[in-house]
C-alpha cells in the first residue's frame, strides 16, 4: 500500500489531515488549516511526505508547498489550489473540484482564502495564515 493511501485511511477515520511521512502519520482532527500552519511555522521536517487532507484551498496548498511535500490528496481541492500545487511540482488528486473554498457559514469566501488572495509567496502566505488564524482567535 502507498504512503497516499494509507494518509488517506486515517480521513476515513475521522482524521481531517494526515501527514505521512516514513510510517509516521501526523495527525489532526481539528478544522481549518491551523495544523500544518503551525507545523510549517515550527519547521517541521515533512519533506517528501504523502498528506491526505479534508479540505485544500489556496492557503493550504501554500503551505503544502513550503512543507515541500511530495503529494496530496484532497477530498475538496479548489481550483487555485491545485494551480499552486502543480506550480510546486506536488502530485495532488482529489475527490470534488470546488471553483473556490466557502467560508464555514456558507456565506463567502473562506478567511483563509481571502487572507492569502494575491500573494504567490509561499512564505508569505504563511504570514498571512498565521496573522488570521491570530484575528480569528481573538475575536
Amino acid at each position: 500500500m502507498t504512503s497516499l493511501n494509507k494518509a488517506k485511511e486515517y480521513l476515513q477515520k475521522g482524521y481531517s489531515i494526515c501527514v505521512y511521512k516514513d510510517d509516521e502519520p501526523l495527525l489532526s482532527k481539528g478544522k481549518g488549516i491551523s495544523f500544518i500552519a503551525f507545523l510549517a511555522r515550527d519547521k517541521v521536517d515533512v519533506r517528501g511526505a504523502s498528506v491526505a487532507d479534508k479540505i485544500v484551498g489556496s492557503a493550504a496548498a501554500h503551505v503544502y508547498a513550503l512543507l515541500g511535500v511530495k503529494e496530496v490528496y484532497a477530498e475538496v481541492l479548489s481550483v487555485g489550489g491545485q494551480q499552486i500545487l502543480a506550480e510546486a511540482n506536488i502530485s495532488c488528486s482529489y475527490g470534488t473540484l470546488a471553483t473556490e473554498i466557502i467560508n464555514r457559514q456558507g456565506t463567502g469566501l473562506c478567511p483563509m482564502e481571502q487572507a492569502v488572495l494575491g500573494i504567490s509567496d509561499h512564505s508569505k502566505a504563511l504570514d498571512a495564515v498565521l496573522n488570521k488564524i491570530n484575528e480569528l482567535k481573538s475575536k
